[in-house]
């Protein structure tokens, strides 16, 4: 990846703070976004305390730490099952040793 142009913002409306990389204007991009200040108690469950990353095909990765980024790992653990890629007892020991019993 050659690294054309690269932005960084802070967006007052959003709230966010932004960094993205690209290739060109049609190439592959990068964006990594977190928030400003500081969440209070509710955003903080919500995950909103920790960043987010985004593809140029628009899928959105979280954090692990969030809420978000635990069910999104998790789902995609559970995809690689239903592929046949994990078995069940893999896919259980992989969920049990990441969060235990602490999956939200």
């Amino acid at each position: 990846m050659q690294i054309d142009t690269i932005v960084v913002e802070e967006n007052e409306p959003d709230e966010c703070f932004t960094v993205g990389m690209a290739e060109g204007e049609e190439g592959r991009q990068l964006i990594i976004q977190t928030a400003l200040y500081e969440p209070d108690d509710q955003g903080q469950q919500l995950g909103l305390d920790t960043y987010c990353v985004m593809d140029e095909s628009g899928a959105t990765h979280y954090s692990v730490a969030s809420d978000a980024g635990q069910e999104a790992a998790a789902r995609a653990l559970a995809r690689r099952m239903l592929a046949g890629e994990l078995t069940p007892q893999e896919f259980t020991f992989r969920i049990h040793r990441r969060y235990g019993h602490e999956l939200p």
